[in-house]
């Protein structure tokens, strides 16, 4: 079937389409695929998905999906084999016929992949379509050989209630040696972008109010206040966490590594450490040994950490030798409890401030399948227990990402934590990923969905593993810009987390802050702009008759300069909550 199938492609007529889109490449390429709409297939549940096939194909999907691959519209395996290193290319168009609720956009998300379990994904592109006619575009380098049949396309459409018509689609083969960021690609673009947004402005009056506070600083010698005393104040650090993931062992001896240990203290005031329970991680010895170098450096540089994660609960990301207890659901619970007390024993002395319990629990669900959802309160238990005085987190995606249209996961992921909760597990907070492709959420929408996430669990949150992954590296900035300032100001998040920021080492390259040779793209500017020029605080001032100086800054802590009598003396002061009094002693 293969052989023919790759018969057909090589003796095929490309459409017009087809033809269209090789003007726009360096080299034709080979198809992959039958082009035209033919190559896509609806796959779905006859309650979720209905489909009519024509000249276009016309996809509704009535109610929005568990999760967003509920509902595909797919194409069979490559007709060819892929050599490691070719490009791929894809292109389609659709609309949106219906739905899209506040946006009036339908969103999806194309990805290319592995056509069976494990499902290995060789890259994605998310959009949002309006009732225009759109061009999507897609282009990876194949880390891989794959043998004919090992390539597929599978547009994920569940995400809301919408209707989509597609016409065209083409895949092709452009062989080696191409660099994917100099192939055409979709331009990225959000409710919001503009200069001059209204929401802009309540932003900053948002940020005045919830991140900032009053200081009063008095300066007394032998119990009398000093009047005339010069004093300088600066903040030190933000109270506020601005954090990356450690995706590398700092500590290593090589340039990248010596990178990181220069830059992560400068551009970061908290850092999420890895603690997978997995072949690849703490089944893993020289894994392990990587891990504990992280925690060592982030303690030596005092920079507070996260721990991710406790228990990804399912087969695919845990040990593989926890298959052979599929069918033997008290060994395999006492497997998972037993084991996640044995890495709180050894993790123990780590003053995590924060641990993520639980991860995705929308799509990772195979162990409470088993051995019942009972387990996730005994993990949050041992969680409490090990580390007494840190936030405790059920971690997920598809919260809001996705231009906020994926109300099926979002209602999921809502269910999950109602039920966290009427089982007393002692979950502090909730995590939402924010790992974004071409869909961005607008900011006023995103406001919209942490009230509606506080008004019901009054629980704080905070984005764990941000990243766009997108070519359009001003747009990227733009939104990373913008996001932050929106999620900054809003009174009930806390923190923000890239999830990494080196292209080598993340896990979407062109979601990193600097390119391999380390040179430093368009969002990194837009990152140390907010985080460390305009949010900030540095005040000079003279203490008035009552020793006194007052100021409104940005809470966390302060650098003290006192200047009195020809001696300068250097102190530590904290802002926190709704204002601070410092009292500074001369000697």
């Amino acid at each position: 079937m293969i052989n023919l199938l790759a018969f057909c492609l090589l003796n095929a007529e490309p459409d017009a389409f087809t033809a269209e889109v090789r003007k726009s490449l360096p080299v034709e390429g080979t198809l992959l695929l039958q082009p035209g709409i033919q190559a896509l297939t609806p796959e779905g549940p006859p309650d979720l998905m209905k489909f009519v096939r024509g000249q276009t194909l016309q996809v509704e999907i009535t109610k929005a999906g568990d999760t967003a691959y509920a509902a595909q519209v797919s194409t069979p395996g490559s007709g060819s084999r892929i050599l490691k290193g070719d490009t791929v290319f894809a292109a389609f168009e659709v609309r949106s016929l219906a739905g899209g609720r506040e946006t009036g956009e339908g969103t999806l998300t194309l990805h290319c992949q592995l056509p069976r379990a494990p499902w290995e994904n060789y890259g994605s592109v998310s959009a949002s379509v309006g009732r225009q006619w759109r061009r999507i575009l897609f282009s990876s380098t194949i880390p891989r050989d794959l043998p004919a049949g090992d390539l597929s396309f599978s547009i994920h459409v569940a995400q809301q209630a919408q209707t989509f018509e597609f016409r065209n689609f083409t895949a092709l083969n452009l062989g080696q040696g191409f660099d994917v960021l100099k192939l055409p690609f979709n331009r990225m673009s959000y409710v919001g972008q503009e200069p001059d947004a209204p929401w802009r402005k309540k932003a900053a009056q948002m940020i005045e109010q919830n991140r900032k506070a009053p200081l009063t600083l008095v300066v007394e010698r032998n119990g009398r206040p000093v009047s005339g005393a010069q004093v300088d104040l600066k903040l030190a650090r933000h109270e506020y966490p601005f954090a990356t993931f450690l995706d590398t062992d700092p500590t290593l001896n090589t340039q990248d590594a010596a990178k990181y240990r220069e830059l992560v203290p400068k551009l970061f005031n908290q850092v999420t450490v890895p603690i997978y329970w997995a072949d690849w991680g703490w089944e893993s010895a020289e894994s392990r040994a990587g891990y504990f170098n992280r925690f060592r450096w982030a303690r030596s540089q005092g920079l507070p950490m996260k721990a991710h994660n406790l228990v990804w609960p399912s087969f695919k990301w845990s040990p593989s030798r926890l298959q052979q207890l599929r069918d033997n659901p008290t060994a395999l619970r006492n497997a998972i409890l037993g084991e996640a007390e044995e890495r709180a024993k050894a993790l123990a002395d780590q003053p995590f401030v924060n641990v993520d319990v639980l991860n995705e629990l929308k799509s990772e669900y195979e162990f409470a399948e088993i051995v019942g959802k009972g387990i996730y309160k005994e993990l949050f238990d041992l969680s409490r227990r090990t580390w007494p005085k840190a936030e405790l987190v059920y971690n997920d995606y598809d919260v809001f990402e996705g231009g906020g249209l994926n109300e099926g996961p979002r209602e999921v992921t809502k269910r999950l934590i109602r039920e966290l909760i009427a089982d007393k597990a002692p979950l502090t907070k909730i995590g939402w990923q924010g790992h974004f492709g071409e869909s961005a959420t607008p900011p006023e929408v995103v406001w919209k969905l942490l009230d509606e996430f506080w008004n019901e669990f009054k629980l704080p949150i905070e984005i764990t593993e941000f990243d766009v992954d997108t070519r359009d590296e001003r747009s990227q900035a733009d939104y990373t810009r913008d996001l932050l300032t929106a999620w900054f100001a809003h009174p009930r998040t806390a923190g923000f987390t890239m999830w990494g920021f080196h292209e080598t080492y993340h896990w979407r390259p062109n979601g990193a802050m600097f390119r391999r040779d380390w040179t430093p793209k368009p969002n990194l500017a837009e990152w140390t702009n907010l985080t460390q020029k305009v949010w900030t605080t540095q005040s000079k001032g003279v203490t008035n008759r009552s020793g006194q100086v007052r100021i409104r800054g940005f809470r966390g802590t302060y650098t003290v300069k006192v200047t009195s009598g020809g001696k300068t003396s250097t102190h530590s002061a904290k802002l926190t909550g709704n204002g601070s009094l410092i009292v500074v002693k001369l000697p």
